[in-house]
């Protein structure tokens, strides 16, 4: 969808999967838009939701 290679698409997944159970949750996927629009950590899993920054 946005052009992003498998292989980053896979560690994007590993990273918002929290709880490592193999599926994202509503609670995930909230908790990581929250952590890409306004988390100050530059490390943090929802700044995967693109990928990695390159």
């Amino acid at each position: 969808m946005f052009r992003t290679p498998p292989a980053d698409r896979a560690a994007a997944f590993r990273k918002l999967d929290a709880d490592g159970n193999g599926t994202l949750s509503v609670d995930e996927l909230l908790g990581a838009l929250r952590q890409y629009y306004v988390g100050p950590e530059t490390d943090a899993a929802g700044n995967w939701l693109y990928g990695p920054v390159v």
